[in-house]
């Protein structure tokens, strides 16, 4: 079962787009004003032994509204990854 964190907002999806599992960020690098990401999946290596990752996606965005996903992503980080996210119970101060 799902549920939403972020509901989807003004967004308009015209195709089929693909969804693509990412086990983590494999590097980050700054081009111009803009930053990308190399997100990474493992898998077991081709000879069996071990695993590898694999960069399944690169996400460029602008550097500059770094800030904002954070912001968005902030409420949705439980401390306990097997838990869902509490909503908040009000305004929080951060120290």
């Amino acid at each position: 079962m799902s549920r939403w964190i972020i509901a989807p907002r003004g967004m308009v999806e015209l195709g089929p787009v693909p969804e693509i599992y990412i086990d983590g960020i494999g590097a980050v690098e700054i081009s111009g004003h803009n930053m990308r990401f190399h997100l990474f999946a493992k898998e077991a290596n081709y000879n069996g032994e071990g695993e590898q990752h694999v960069i399944k996606v690169r996400v460029l965005t602008p550097a500059d509204v770094m800030p904002i996903y954070m912001g968005q992503l902030a409420p949705c980080m439980p401390f306990d990854h097997h838990a869902a996210p509490a909503p908040p119970a009000g305004p929080r101060l951060v120290k």
